[in-house]
């Protein structure tokens, strides 16, 4: 089958919410070693240090991860569109892409950062995912680079790489001032045909705030206990095929338990206008292992021995404290049983 030509929709109205919740658990099981990784290439100490232990690592791991980026891109990306062709269409696509594309490319952060960040990333983790949408600055259309994060992708089961599904999910978080301003401008379009976004599915949503679980949270966010709710949570569903219908919906959820059910709100319906019928969604990856879609990552080859050598460290220096202030003597009558050795400690 040809996945560029294909008719069959893979997602639809009456499926999405089904399908994404079969993504989202197949996904997660994939990604629960990540905050591990994210720890350890954070150079984060482990939560579970004894308390007495200075928290302390020896950060060989986050040096290298941080550290790689820098040397592999020095510079803005470069180069040229090559058709097979090579007629004039090529050489204006080369311009656009030189003079139009990469210096507007800052959505967020500059793109050299953000190219730095698809290394590391993709190092951190095996993958990193990138989205490329089509923004609006001052009446000036171009394409753009996103970095989402890893806990809001969500892949088609059963697929060993992203260039082999034919369908991914991104989720977002949007404020409910956001979703306002967002209906204010659709409401301004002229004609109702020009909108792409559901006005009333936005109205129907805009006040369902959640929060957060903690795989959607980031480091900052967990580590620093942020209070996250607040956000409307929607997705999107991309899917492969030349005009192939990508659904933006909210999910509801009712019940708990076996009685949990999940119904939907679909807020855009857009058409992919890669005359490809490629997905906007794809992976870098770090390195590939060809059973894992997420690749395979620097912490998971060398995680281990790194906590090792990070408990080594937080021992070595206790005893050193230990060693130049040793706990005091203590003579008479006292509770041996609740002696501890400990440095400056005496009872």
């Amino acid at each position: 089958m040809d996945k560029q030509i294909s008719k069959f929709q893979y997602l639809t109205p009456e499926n999405i919410v089904e399908v994404f919740r079969t993504s989202q658990q197949y996904t997660e099981g994939l990604t629960d070693s990540f905050p591990e990784y994210e720890r350890i290439a954070r150079n984060k100490p482990h939560p579970s240090i004894p308390k007495e232990y200075p928290k302390t690592t020896d950060g060989t791991t986050a040096s290298i991860i941080r550290k790689t980026p820098h040397r592999i891109i020095q510079q803005l990306p470069s180069g040229q569109v090559i058709s097979t062709v090579n007629d004039w269409l090529s050489i204006v696509a080369s311009f656009i892409y030189t003079n139009k594309i990469i210096p507007n490319a800052n959505e967020g952060y500059a793109l050299l950062q953000k190219c730095w960040q698809v290394v590391e990333r993709s190092l951190g983790f095996g993958y990193c995912p990138t989205y490329a949408p089509f923004v609006e600055r001052g009446g000036y259309f171009c394409t753009d680079l996103r970095l989402p994060y890893w806990g809001d992708i969500f892949i088609q089961p059963g697929k060993l790489s992203d260039d082999d599904s034919q369908y991914i999910f991104l989720r977002s978080w949007w404020q409910t001032k956001d979703i306002d301003a967002l209906i204010a401008a659709q409401e301004k379009l002229s004609k109702a045909t020009d909108r792409t976004w559901d006005v009333d599915a936005l109205k129907a949503v805009k006040e369902i705030v959640v929060t957060k679980d903690e795989k959607a949270k980031t480091p900052i966010e967990r580590e620093k206990n942020v209070n996250t709710k607040g956000g409307v949570e929607l997705i999107t569903g991309f899917q492969r095929g030349v005009n192939a219908k990508f659904y933006t919906f909210h999910v509801q959820t009712t019940g708990t338990g076996d009685k949990t059910a999940y119904s939907g709100t679909i807020v855009r319906t857009k058409i992919n206008k890669d005359p490809r019928g490629e997905l906007p969604i794809c992976f870098a990856y770090g390195d590939v292992d060809g059973s894992n879609p997420f690749g395979r990552s620097i912490v998971d080859l060398v995680g281990p021995l790194q906590n090792l050598i990070d408990a080594e460290m937080q021992m070595y220096q206790y005893n050193r404290a230990l060693q130049l202030n040793p706990p005091l003597v203590k003579r008479g009558n006292w509770n041996k049983n609740k002696a501890k050795f400990a440095p400056q400690y005496y009872h």
